[in-house]
């Protein structure tokens, strides 16, 4: 028999010189070219990465060529031989900050939910002098306000402060995100709050996986060690990635459930709203009909 038919998708074809003197040529006998103008957001098709997104002018070179900020810390050198470009109107500038913010965003997440940055921010909790598992169980405890004897919540707190931060940065975002593409009150404030449930909900399912996964069951100091260890993929020495790759597994799953809570409360609470402001549309024009208004939105309830 043959062998089956691939099932990927084809790789995206390199654009061609000729196909974008094309669009250059077909997109400037529609329209002028203009100067960049810094601080500007603008839409732009970019050559090299055949891709269209938002950007923010961050500092003009030359007449020619201009950084784009597209994300936090992350520029792109543009040439206008390279690009086609237009300023954001007005009506969809609310979007255009609200996608590029969304960008910054992600990265700060995925950087939150790195070993690096949970190495970052452990380690610079823990005690002088410590290096290793002894490092991340001071950090740990440090971050969860000190040890339980004396009276903080220890290890198991600095676990669910770790994953709590990117949980909530990402419901943060996507409320951020609802809010400037929807245009009521109403549906942002649900998902917000649901949001801040599921950041909640991913933090504390986060503390249950340490407590169950390692070779000793429980949130004793023993317990989240083998835990976070089991996380990680075992000891470092064994080629895993420790202790604190348990403690990015935590945070990166708190992150994900509260991306799919607030992603789901959104769609489910969009629906229903818009339904609501839908019957109210054809209730109002329904009673103005009925009652001699003059008609200037220019539908009439049928």
């Amino acid at each position: 028999m043959g062998a089956a038919a691939s099932t990927a998708p084809p790789p995206r074809e390199v654009l061609s010189q000729e196909q974008w003197a094309r669009m250059r040529c077909a997109w400037f006998k529609m329209f002028a070219e203009e100067d960049f103008k810094p601080r500007s957001i603008i839409q732009f098709m970019c050559k090299q990465t055949k891709t269209v997104k938002y950007g923010s002018v961050d500092r003009i070179i030359d007449p020619n060529s201009a950084f784009i900020k597209i994300a936090e810390g992350v520029f792109m050198e543009l040439k206008k031989k390279d690009m086609i470009w237009s300023l954001v109107p007005d009506t969809c500038m609310s979007k255009a900050k609200a996608a590029i913010s969304f960008t910054m965003d992600v990265s700060r997440i995925l950087e939150l939910t790195s070993v690096e940055g949970v190495k970052l921010v452990v380690t610079s909790a823990a005690a002088e002098g410590l290096v290793g598992a002894a490092s991340v169980t001071s950090g740990l405890a440090s971050l969860g306000g000190g040890t339980v004897a004396t009276g903080g919540m220890g290890m198991m707190g600095g676990i669910f402060i770790v994953a709590a931060t990117p949980s909530m940065l990402t419901a943060h975002t996507i409320y951020k995100l609802c809010d400037a593409m929807e245009n009521n009150s109403v549906t942002p404030t649900i998902v917000a709050m649901g949001g801040v449930g599921g950041a909640v909900a991913g933090s504390t399912i986060g503390v249950i996986m340490v407590a169950e996964s390692g070779a000793v069951v429980g949130l004793s100091a023993s317990g989240i060690t083998s835990g976070l260890a089991a996380l990680g993929g075992g000891s470092v020495a064994s080629g895993g990635l420790g202790m604190l790759g348990g403690v990015a597994a935590v945070a990166t799953g708190a992150a994900l459930v509260a991306g799919a809570v607030g992603g789901t409360v959104w769609l489910v609470s969009h629906q229903i709203v818009q339904g609501k402001l839908a019957e109210q549309r054809v209730a109002m024009l329904d009673m103005a009909v009925k009652n001699g208004f003059k008609n200037l939105i220019g539908e009439l309830a049928g």
